[in-house]
């Protein structure tokens, strides 16, 4: 069995709202970044790899009460708040121990894996794929495929990790053991039931 792992809210804590909430601005910029930014199709755009942080800083204050100053901001603050969620990481060492191999799969644009890529605890995956990288994103089956093509591994012997149901979705009809993440103590040893740990 093989474990593949998304990381907002499954090993990285991701609030959108928290974050417009600790941004310094005036709440008319706050609800322009929840509408302009992180509530906006643009955000997948820099997710899906299409569009970089400074190109949509660019064309984005063109357009917007919001500067490039504060927008610059807000993904410095989001990027910030990436903070681990310390029950994930021990259940990845508990995997860890057990010789299982675990994967990354996750929906995320180049600056902000650039950000994170040398925290110690991507050191549990044999391999990752980000989606601002490979310009392919979930819940996209092509990107699926290719996770499973460039790891050499199986969608049957592959559990996959995801706070998505859309995602989760989309696995599952690739024939991947699931998990719909939550953070529950129930959806861990859910894991944990279906790993023999």
């Amino acid at each position: 069995m093989n474990v593949l792992f998304d990381l907002g809210n499954v090993v990285l804590n991701w609030d959108p709202r928290a974050i417009i909430n600790a941004l310094a601005l005036s709440d008319d910029k706050k609800r322009a970044i929840d509408a302009e930014l992180l509530g906006n199709p643009c955000w997948l755009e820099l997710d899906a790899g299409s569009i970089s942080e400074a190109k949509l800083t660019e064309q984005l204050s063109r357009n917007s009460i919001l500067t490039a100053q504060d927008i610059n901001l807000c993904l410095d603050t989001a990027r910030s708040s990436l903070l681990e969620i310390d029950a994930t990481l021990v259940l990845m060492q508990q995997i860890a121990d057990q010789k299982i191999s675990m994967y990354c799969l996750s929906n995320m644009s180049r600056e902000t894996y650039s950000f994170i890529k040398d925290r110690p605890w991507f050191n549990f995956f044999d391999d990752v794929v980000i989606s601002g990288e490979v310009q392919l994103i979930k819940p996209d089956p092509a990107i699926f495929h290719y996770t499973l093509d460039k790891f050499s591994i199986l969608a049957a012997d592959t559990l996959f990790i995801d706070d998505s149901q859309a995602n989760i979705s989309s696995a599952k009809q690739l024939g991947f053991d699931t998990v719909l993440f939550d953070r529950s103590a129930d959806c861990y040893q859910q894991i944990r039931d279906i790993l023999a740990l």
